[in-house]
């Protein structure tokens, strides 16, 4: 009886970047994402209601509101919720996040690539190419949280309507970006939580005796 060879997961950047160029292009990943980053935080810091307010996190509270009351809530001036103008601020900054999902999900990807190369072990290898995908999948949950969020705040809101029946429009819509959030959060954090112990591994794994491969150390510090 035949064994079938094992199929090694990898990552289109894992073949498309070679190994010599990954810090290089990593790092100038990292530009773009962090002034896109500082941009998004300028944008969304008037939409932090403070503790007494419908929105204390700001646009976080808004991803994970889940609620159409809640939400309906934080679209209400009156209620302790955004103004006219914090919303135009929160449309704004759903659009430009798509440039960001773009940018921090390629970053992490190949952050992913470049730790799991740092492993001998064949299953701490396979891990980093499984959530280098896993950062792809995570835009794709972003951007979906987005366009539900946007169409909650452009078309989903009646006052009229939720005076006459005290309900709101596009309850899906509120909790299908929930589920995105959770989903798009998790999957980020794993990534990082990866290139965090693979990093730990190659600055202090020689000195605990961890299973890092000499090889591998020796391509990394060029």
């Amino acid at each position: 009886m035949y064994n079938l060879p094992r199929l090694e997961m990898r990552h289109p950047l894992d073949l498309v970047i070679p190994s010599d160029y990954r810090r290089g292009v990593l790092i100038s990943l990292l530009v773009p994402t962090v002034l896109l980053w500082g941009i998004l935080r300028s944008l969304q810091a008037g939409l932090n209601t403070g503790t007494t307010g419908k929105a204390p996190q700001g646009m976080l509270s808004f991803e994970l509101a889940g609620d159409p009351l809640v939400t309906h809530a934080i679209f209400n001036a009156g209620a302790g919720g955004w103004d006219a103008a914090s919303i135009t601020s929160a449309e704004t900054a759903l659009l430009l996040d798509y440039a960001f999902l773009l940018c921090y999900s390629t970053t992490l990807a190949l952050g992913c690539v470049w730790a799991s190369k740092l492993w001998v072990t064949p299953r701490m290898t396979e891990l980093g190419a499984w959530l280098a995908w896993g950062q792809l999948a995570a835009a794709i949950c972003h951007a979906m949280e987005n366009f539900a969020l946007l169409r909650i705040a452009q078309d989903s809101f009646s006052t009229s309507f939720f005076i006459a029946t005290g309900v709101v429009q596009d309850g899906f819509a509120i909790s299908f970006a929930r589920f995105c959030a959770f989903a798009k959060y998790g999957l980020i954090e794993a990534g990082l939580l990866y290139i965090a112990i693979s990093g730990f591994n190659l600055g202090i794994g020689p000195v605990l005796r961890l299973r890092l491969s000499p090889r591998r150390l020796i391509a990394s510090a060029k």
